[in-house]
């Protein structure tokens, strides 16, 4: 139940991420659509280069610490973005988005392999990858209609509230690795 909230949270608020971002830049911060195409790029190097540090962290000290910090980080990124005016500034939000994002996908996926019974492990692998495509495709829904009434830093705010409540089910977590 835990990684699924987890999932959900990630998945939805990222779509609000994906759903605003480059449209709030554009109009309103005024950037370029390239500048805004190497933030998104930024981000996906960050999330990749992430992957293997995270996966060895989480070997060394389990599965709770690295998603605690990568939902603290998560939730720092959507506050730097709703603040943020300054190229420089989202430059570094879009690293630190990126290496949560590599560091949440590794320890769930790991979390996942810990908790779920070995016959099971296929069911609980789409179950979850249905979760996140669920959250995404409700996050964009919101995200389209919270835009009608609420500026983009406002629902970046947003994010970062619901986003930092994924923290909290990680301590329900209950593997023997994890601690």
């Amino acid at each position: 139940m835990a990684l699924s909230y987890l999932r959900l949270t990630f998945s939805f608020t990222n779509a609000f991420f994906i759903t605003l971002f480059a449209v709030y830049t554009e109009e309103s911060l005024l950037f370029t659509a390239s500048l805004i195409a190497f933030f998104f790029g930024i981000k996906g190097i960050t999330n990749m280069l992430s992957r293997i540090p995270s996966g060895r962290l989480a070997d060394r000290v389990g599965c709770r610490r690295p998603l605690i910090l990568a939902f603290t980080l998560l939730a720092i990124t959507f506050l730097i973005i709703s603040e943020a005016r300054d190229v420089y500034l989202l430059a570094l939000a879009m690293v630190i988005y990126g290496v949560a994002h590599g560091m949440r996908a590794v320890s769930e996926w790991s979390m996942l392999s810990e908790c779920a019974p070995s016959e099971a492990g296929s069911v609980a692998t789409a179950y979850l990858s249905t979760v996140f495509n669920v959250g995404a495709a409700f996050g964009a829904v919101v995200a389209g209609a919270l835009s009608v009434v609420l500026d983009a830093p406002m629902i970046f705010r947003l994010a970062t509230i619901i986003v930092f409540s994924g923290v909290f089910p990680v301590g329900m977590l209950n593997t023997s690795k994890s601690s």
